[in-house]
């Protein structure tokens, strides 16, 4: 969703910023944001992530989105935010649009695969991670990833999953 021309700019700041003096914002208006403050997005989004602050990552994920609606790193991030948050239909949603706009993305597989898991279907994820391991091309370290989740016996956590 692109933002209105006739927009105030001091309303495209987001909330956390609009107390914050003009020259201390962290992030500009959206029209002079560059790559270089989108990446700082993404990885603020990410950090806070790992630190398991989901609904601080969805609102970073979210601007990055607003920015740049078809940013997939932002919208895995957000998948696995959502997802951690338990709000697997949201996650859900998310990961047909990845998969849409990339069929082999690891993080949207693995995604599937722990929702199955979380609803307790346990041999529907794993039918349906072999299926995906046999169709698409991964590599070595994710396959070996996906293999180690199998392997459980119970839900692997997913921080603990990407901290290796």
């Amino acid at each position: 969703m692109q933002p209105q021309n006739n927009q105030n700019p001091q309303q495209m700041i987001p909330p956390i910023q609009q107390n914050s003096p003009p020259n201390q914002q962290i992030t500009p208006p959206i029209q002079q944001i560059n790559r270089d403050q989108l990446e700082e997005l993404l990885q603020r989004g990410r950090d806070y992530l790992k630190s398991l602050e989901y609904k601080n990552s969805i609102q970073s994920f979210g601007e990055v989105l607003k920015l740049e609606p078809i940013n997939i790193q932002a919208k895995v991030g957000l998948m696995n935010a959502l997802q951690e948050m338990n709000y697997f239909n949201s996650s859900l949603l998310f990961q047909r649009k990845i998969f849409e706009q990339d069929p082999q993305n690891f993080d949207a597989l693995l995604n599937q695969g722990l929702i199955l898991y979380n609803y307790k279907k346990y041999s529907e994820s794993i039918e349906y991670i072999q299926q995906k391991l046999r169709d698409n091309q991964f590599d070595g370290e994710q396959e070996k990833k996906l293999l180690k989740l199998l392997s459980k016996p119970q839900c692997y956590q997913r921080q603990q999953f990407y901290r290796e």
